[in-house]
C-alpha cells in the first residue's frame, strides 16, 4: 500500500494487456502469413492438384502454427515471471516500510480495506502495553477512554466512509493503566492497482501540552471567577447585599441551579441562612445545627463535601426530602474559611447529573476561602463602622459638652481678670491660657474629623482674605503683610493653617514678636511665608515638627497638632510646607515657615 491515489506505472492490468496484445500480433501474422503463402502457391505452384495443395497449405499453417504458439507460451511465460517479481517486490516493500515504521518513535496503525485494523507498529504496542493480536481488528478500540470511544468511532466511520483525511484527539489507555491524550492523524492508501487499501494513520502524545494547557484554562477561569467575588466584596455594598451578589455570581460563573450561603452564630452551635437562590421558600431551614451530622463536617472539621461522597449534603430539616422535590441531582457544600477558622458554609447544587471533579472542587473551594474572606471583611466593616459611629457619638457628646464649660469658665477666668488685684490677676490670666487651650485641642480634633470625613472639594480661594482674617484674630501681634492679590486652589480649612503658624508664633515669641506674612510668585505655585522674629527652631527638629505630636521645646509647647494639621491641609490642597530659619545659618534669629498651594492662573 501508498499513501493518497495511485502513481502511474506497470501493473497487473498492464501485465494483461501486453498478452491481448502479443495475441492481435499473432493473428495478423497468421492472416498475412496466409495470404502471403496463397500468393506464393499461385505463383510458384500453378500447376499442382488440389490434393497436393492441401497437403502444402497444412505443412505450411502447422509450422506456422507451432512457431506461433511457441511465441505466446514464451510470451506468457515472460508475463508470469514480471507478475511474480512484481509481487515479490511490492511484498518486499511492504516490509521494508512495514520495518521503518516499527523503528519510528510514533505509535502508527493500519487497516484493511473494510476498516479492520491490521497492523500497529512496536511504538504502539509500547505505548499500550499490550499484544499486538489484541489491538488487530476493533480491540484497539478497548484502549480508548469510555468517555471518549464513542465519539472516536464515530469520527472514524464518518471519515473512512467518505475516504477524507481525519485527525481527532481521544484518551488511550498509557501502559501503567492511566490514560493519556493522543492527536491521531488518518490519511487513506490505495494498492498499486488503484483499488482503495484503507488507512494508515499516526498518533502523537500530547498528554502533557494538553493537560498544561487545561491547567492554565483553569486557573485562567478560577482567577476570572475569584477576581468577580474580589470586585465585589471590595465594593460598598452591605453585608447582606455583598453575599446576594457573590452567591448569584458563583451560581452563575460555575452554571450551578441554585444554592445558599450560611453564616455561623457567634456561639458557632449554628449556621444561620443569610442568602439564598433557586430554592422555594418552604423547602430550606432557616438554621441549620452546626454540631450534628452532616454539617459537622463542614462547620466543625472544615471540610468540603460533595453529594458522590455523602448522600444526606444538605441539612434543610427534612434533607433527602427537600432534594428530591427541587429535583437535585447533585449538589456540594463547602466551608467559608477566614483567618483560619471557619465562619460560613457555602451550598450549591444542580438539577442535572454532574461530577465534581478534581479541577471543580479546587474551584469551590478557593471560591469558599474567598468568599470567607470577603465576609470577613464585611463583618469587620460592619463592626468598624458601628465603632467608629460609637466613636462620633462620643465625641460629639464630649465635644458639644467640653465647649460648653469652657465657654462658661472663659467667662469666669475673663471676669477674674477685671475685677482681680496683685497676684490673683496672673493667676486669672493663667486660668484664661488653660481654658483657650482647650478650647484649641477641641477645635483642632474636629479640624481632624472634618479633614478625614469630607472629600477635598477645592475651588479659588483669595490669598489676601485668608491672611487678613487669619491676622485679625492677633489684635495684639505685630503682623506685616502686603497684598498679593493671588488665587489659590484651597478649601474653607485654609484659615486653619494660617491661624497655626501665626498663633504659634505669638505662643512662642511672645506679644513683642514681629510677623512678617508674604506671597512669593513661583509660577504655578504660590508660595506663603511666616515669618517671626522669636527663638527660632533648632536644625534637628526641624523636619520632625509637622509630624503628629511633635513638640517644640520650650515651656509653651503645645500639644502637637497644629503643625501636624497643617500639613495635612496643604497635602491635602496638593502642596507641601517645611520649616527655615529666617535667616539663613541663624536659627536664633527666627524662624520662617513656608509652604505652597496651586495658583489660580488665567489659563485655567
Amino acid at each position: 500500500m501508498v499513501p493518497s491515489s495511485p502513481p502511474p506505472g506497470a501493473s497487473a492490468g498492464d501485465a494483461a494487456g501486453v498478452s491481448a496484445a502479443m495475441l492481435a500480433v499473432v493473428i495478423v501474422v497468421a492472416l498475412l502469413g496466409m495470404t502471403l503463402y496463397e500468393a506464393m502457391k499461385e505463383f510458384f505452384l500453378p500447376d499442382i492438384s488440389k490434393w497436393e495443395s492441401h497437403l502444402i497449405t497444412i505443412f505450411f499453417v502447422t509450422a506456422m502454427a507451432a512457431v506461433l504458439g511457441y511465441a505466446l507460451i514464451r510470451n506468457q511465460r515472460a508475463v508470469h515471471t514480471r507478475q511474480r517479481e512484481m509481487a515479490d517486490a511490492l511484498q518486499r516493500s511492504r516490509d521494508f516500510y512495514l520495518t521503518i515504521f516499527d523503528q519510528l518513535p510514533n505509535p502508527i496503525w493500519r487497516t484493511d480495506a473494510l476498516g479492520a485494523v491490521n497492523y500497529v507498529n512496536d511504538a504502539w504496542l509500547g505505548f499500550t502495553g499490550r499484544m499486538r493480536a489484541e489491538e488487530l481488528g476493533d480491540g484497539w478500540a478497548a484502549g480508548v477512554h469510555p468517555e471518549d470511544v464513542e465519539r472516536c468511532l464515530q469520527t472514524f466511520r464518518e471519515k473512512f466512509a467518505g475516504r477524507f483525511p481525519f485527525r481527532m484527539e481521544y484518551r488511550l489507555r498509557y501502559r501503567d493503566g492511566t490514560y493519556r491524550w493522543i492527536l491521531d492523524h488518518g490519511k487513506p492508501v490505495y494498492e498499486i492497482d488503484g483499488a482503495f487499501g484503507g488507512y494508515i494513520g499516526t498518533c502523537y502524545d500530547i498528554h502533557d501540552e494538553k493537560t498544561a494547557k487545561e491547567e492554565v484554562e483553569r486557573h485562567i477561569k478560577q482567577f476570572f471567577i475569584l477576581n468577580q467575588i474580589t470586585g465585589v466584596s471590595t465594593s460598598a455594598l452591605t453585608l447582606e447585599s455583598m453575599l446576594a451578589v457573590i452567591l448569584d455570581k458563583t451560581l452563575g460563573l460555575l452554571e450551578f441551579s441554585g444554592g445558599a450561603i450560611y453564616l455561623l452564630s457567634e456561639d458557632a452551635s449554628a449556621a444561620e441562612l443569610r442568602t439564598a437562590k433557586g430554592i422555594p421558600e418552604g423547602l430550606i431551614s432557616k438554621t441549620i445545627s452546626a454540631r450534628h451530622e452532616p454539617s459537622s463536617r463542614i462547620y466543625l472539621d472544615g471540610k468540603a463535601m460533595y453529594a458522590e461522597d455523602w448522600p444526606a449534603l444538605i441539612d434543610y430539616g427534612r434533607s433527602l426530602e427537600a432534594l428530591e422535590v427541587m429535583g437535585v441531582r447533585s449538589a456540594a457544600a463547602v466551608p467559608l474559611v477566614a483567618q483560619g477558622r471557619v465562619i460560613g458554609g457555602l451550598y450549591v447544587f444542580d438539577t442535572e447529573e454532574r461530577a465534581f471533579t478534581p479541577e471543580i472542587r479546587v474551584t469551590l473551594e478557593s471560591i469558599g476561602r474567598e468568599i470567607g474572606g470577603a465576609i470577613w471583611k464585611g463583618i469587620l466593616q460592619q463592626k468598624l463602622e458601628g465603632e467608629i459611629a460609637k466613636a462620633n457619638l462620643y465625641l460629639d457628646i464630649i465635644t458639644h459638652d467640653i465647649n460648653n464649660v469652657n465657654s462658661v469658665a472663659l467667662g469666669y477666668a475673663q471676669l477674674m481678670i477685671e475685677t482681680a488685684d496683685g497676684d490673683d490677676v496672673q493667676f486669672a490670666r493663667r486660668v484664661e491660657q488653660s481654658i483657650q487651650q482647650s478650647i484649641e485641642i477641641i477645635n483642632n480634633v474636629s479640624t481632624i474629623r472634618r479633614i478625614h470625613e469630607e472629600e477635598p472639594k477645592l475651588t479659588p480661594v483669595p490669598l489676601d482674605g485668608v491672611i487678613r482674617n487669619a491676622a485679625a484674630r492677633f489684635p495684639g501681634a505685630s503682623i506685616l503683610y502686603e497684598s498679593s492679590g493671588m488665587m489659590v486652589y484651597a478649601d474653607a480649612l485654609l484659615g486653619t493653617v494660617l491661624n497655626n503658624l501665626i498663633g504659634n508664633a505669638v505662643k512662642f515669641a511672645g506679644s513683642e514678636v514681629e510677623i512678617v506674612i508674604r506671597v512669593d510668585d513661583r509660577g504655578d505655585e504660590a508660595c506663603v511665608s511666616v515669618e517671626d522674629t522669636g527663638p527660632g527652631i533648632p536644625d534637628a527638629m526641624k523636619p520632625n515638627i509637622f509630624n503628629r505630636f511633635r513638640r517644640g521645646t520650650s515651656k509653651k509647647s503645645g500639644k502637637g497638632l497644629g503643625l501636624y494639621i497643617s500639613r495635612m491641609l496643604i497635602e491635602r490642597y496638593g502642596g507641601r510646607i517645611w520649616a527655615e530659619d529666617r535667616v539663613a545659618g541663624h536659627p536664633e534669629a527666627g524662624a520662617a515657615v513656608r509652604f505652597t498651594l496651586r495658583r489660580v492662573t488665567a489659563a485655567a
